[in-house]
């Protein structure tokens, strides 16, 4: 049995050796295809999705207090009320998702947007908002703040171990009022 199956593999290696040329071209089209695709599909893995909402983290001085955190947090409020698309805002002073430690110099906010129905406009589409929310945000000269979205894949990600009862429990929590 054991000479059947080396003689299988001889021919089968013979094969492929005489294969050569075609192996080569079949590699290169496959390269040529990945360059193809590389430019035209999304770079994250997985893509961003418009889950209805997203999440903002701020950082200020390692000094700052918690006063001047949440006079900061206000202002940041105050650009979330006035953008399209955005429904609610839940804020947390002192906290950080992205490092999980409790401080005086930092903010978190979650951005509940509008129903996808109530989102007709170009910009209140879900990559608009996180455009124009980071174009306006890299402008805030107290700290550095910046939007990033939740895991596509629940689990997944910096902020993976949030879901929706959580959320639900928090704008519970922090009486998140509409924003009009």
């Amino acid at each position: 049995m054991f000479e059947r199956f080396t003689e299988i593999y001889v021919q089968l290696c013979g094969g492929v050796l005489r294969k050569g040329a075609l192996a080569l071209v079949v590699i290169a089209a496959f390269g040529i295809a990945a360059g193809f695709f590389e430019r035209r599909l999304p770079s994250s893995f997985p893509a961003d999705e418009d889950q209805g909402y997203l999440f903002i983290n701020l950082q200020l001085p390692d000094a700052a207090s918690l006063r001047r955190t949440d006079e900061v947090t206000k202002r940041i409020e105050k650009i979330l009320a006035e953008t399209p698309g955005v429904e609610y805002t839940t804020s947390i002073v002192g906290f950080s998702l992205l490092s999980y430690v409790r401080t005086s110099y930092n903010a978190f906010f979650f951005v509940t947007l509008k129903d996808w129905d109530g989102r007709k406009k170009r910009e209140e589409q879900y990559q608009e908002i996180k455009a124009r929310l980071n174009q306006e945000l890299s402008q805030r000269p107290e700290g550095i703040a910046f939007d990033f979205a939740p895991p596509a894949i629940p689990g997944v990600g910096t902020s993976g171990g949030f879901t929706s009862c959580l959320r639900i429990g928090l704008e519970r929590i922090f009486n998140s009022s509409p924003v009009t």
